[in-house]
């Protein structure tokens, strides 16, 4: 199972590779950049997204704008529980402080003890920083997004593209292993043909 998965794996990277050196070298939209869909996602999040759904070619339909509630709902979120676990843990954490300064007190206002306080404030602390990395987890998804986006615009997602598997005898070491011969077929919309071969 795992020898299939890195198969289909590499085939689709080498499909991948090929692809952008084709949409590098012959783009139907000089205008558009999926570069400056990078950049701009970068500034500021969900404006690559923007900018490939203004710069699509004819015909191409927009499946972008979708895209923009997820990216600043997922921003928002995870900025707000990270807002909000910070004040926890200062509310906690000031606690204890005042806690440890009163030896006439085993509890807290709360009524927790020191050990009860350290395990809360920790665990709040956990909160925050999982949060913040969800900000820019979110925010890296955005710009990988809007990169792929871009390229993907200027490849023909019609009924021209085919996939054809045949049988293929492979020699090796005075020996013989039967497999399959894999081989993509797909039109650049900036180029007439492209034929791609991946054996395996």
């Amino acid at each position: 199972m795992n020898r299939f998965a890195c198969i289909a794996i590499i085939s689709l990277f080498s499909m991948l590779i090929h692809s952008q050196k084709d949409s590098a070298s012959a783009s139907i939209d000089s205008v558009h950049s999926p570069k400056m869909a990078t950049m701009m996602s970068i500034a500021l999040p969900g404006l690559g997204q923007i900018y490939n759904d203004i710069k699509k070619p004819k015909g191409f339909a927009s499946r972008i704008w979708w895209k923009l509630p997820l990216i600043y709902g997922g921003i928002g979120t995870s900025i707000y529980f990270a807002i909000q676990n910070q004040k926890s843990y200062t509310t906690y954490r000031n606690e204890r402080l005042d806690l440890q300064n009163d030896v006439n007190s085993i509890y807290s206002v709360s009524g927790y003890s020191d050990s009860q306080l350290k395990s809360i404030t920790d665990q709040y602390s956990r909160w925050r920083d999982l949060s913040i990395v969800a900000v820019l987890g979110v925010y890296l998804i955005n710009i990988v997004d809007a990169n792929v986006s871009g390229n993907l615009l200027h490849f023909d997602s019609s009924n021209n593209l085919s996939i054809i598997i045949q049988p293929k005898v492979f020699y090796r070491n005075q020996s013989s292993l039967t497999g399959a011969s894999l081989s993509f077929h797909f039109k650049n919309k900036g180029v007439r043909n492209n034929y791609v071969p991946n054996n395996f």
